[in-house]
């Protein structure tokens, strides 16, 4: 098989996050190490601390997995607290619409308040 079918392979991630061979979702696509983590996550051993993800992707620096959970963050793939212990977990897809209202109200608050 060659590299550019196993990167396929990697994103074959579906919006609800079951794996669909075949059918990369967009939101992943070129990013196949995202797509690790967020299988990672959605094994449903808890919520695995960012220590237990750089183990199991074999990186040696914790700063390449805080990016990759960041941009999971950023497609609303993930929820996550930096500052908090385990609190990672997926977003299924009726989360996310319900994570981007919320996220929406707390900055119309923000910005009420002037603390945006």
């Amino acid at each position: 098989m060659s590299p550019a079918n196993q990167r396929q392979e990697l994103v074959s991630v579906s919006v609800s996050g079951e794996v669909a061979a075949g059918q990369p979702c967009r939101s992943l696509a070129g990013a196949p190490r995202q797509a690790q983590v967020l299988r990672f996550i959605q094994m449903g051993l808890g919520s695995p601390t960012v220590k237990e993800i750089r183990l199991h992707l074999g990186v040696s620096s914790l700063a390449t997995v805080h990016k990759h959970l960041r941009a999971l963050q950023r497609k609303r793939l993930v929820d996550w607290t930096p500052s908090a212990q385990r609190t990672l977990r997926a977003v299924s897809p009726e989360n996310q619409y319900q994570s981007a209202a919320q996220s929406l109200r707390d900055a119309t608050k923000k910005a009420r308040r002037g603390t945006l």
